[in-house]
């Protein structure tokens, strides 16, 4: 449950120190968390994949 507060409060818009003094975690810990959960992030990965969808159409190129 710890993990999961670590990641609200990272979209939040919390730093690590605030994460930190919040949760508990060592800075390394809170670290190693949200570099793990940013890469799982599927609302960011669907934007990437639309962003890069519309660059393949504006220099013509076939998906």
């Amino acid at each position: 449950m710890r993990d999961t507060r670590v990641m609200l409060l990272d979209r939040a818009g919390c730093d690590l120190l605030t994460i930190c003094d919040i949760t508990g975690h060592s800075y390394r810990s809170a670290q190693t968390i949200v570099k793990h959960c940013r890469a799982r992030n599927a609302a960011r990965a669907d934007s990437g994949i639309d962003r890069l969808e519309l660059q393949v159409r504006k220099e013509g190129m076939k998906s």
